[in-house]
C-alpha cells in the first residue's frame, strides 16, 4: 500500500509563501513539523542580508534569526499553535 506523500502537508496563510510546491508544515496527529523556513521576506528578499556600496554581502545573524522565528510563529499560528510554550 502506497502512502500519499502529500498527506498532512499544509501551506500556511502567512507573509512568505513556500518556494514551489513545498508545504510550510506537516501535521501528524498532535504534532506539527515545520521545515525549510528561512529569513526570506514576502518580497523574496532575505532579512539581514544586504549589499554594501562595494557590492559585498553584509550579513546580520540577529536579523536573520528574528525573521526565521517570526516566520515560524506565523506558520504555527496558521496551524492553530504557537511558540508560547518555548518562551518560558
Amino acid at each position: 500500500m502506497q502512502r500519499d506523500a502529500s498527506a498532512g502537508a499544509h501551506s500556511a496563510v502567512v507573509r512568505v509563501r513556500p518556494p514551489r510546491d513545498f508545504p510550510h508544515f506537516r501535521r501528524a496527529g498532535d504534532l506539527i513539523f515545520v521545515s525549510g523556513t528561512s529569513a526570506r521576506r514576502a518580497d523574496d528578499s532575505i532579512a539581514g542580508a544586504e549589499r554594501d556600496a562595494a557590492g559585498r554581502a553584509v550579513l546580520d545573524i540577529r536579523a536573520q534569526t528574528r525573521a526565521v522565528l517570526e516566520n515560524i510563529r506565523d506558520i504555527l499560528t496558521s496551524a492553530g499553535a504557537s511558540l508560547a510554550m518555548w518562551s518560558r
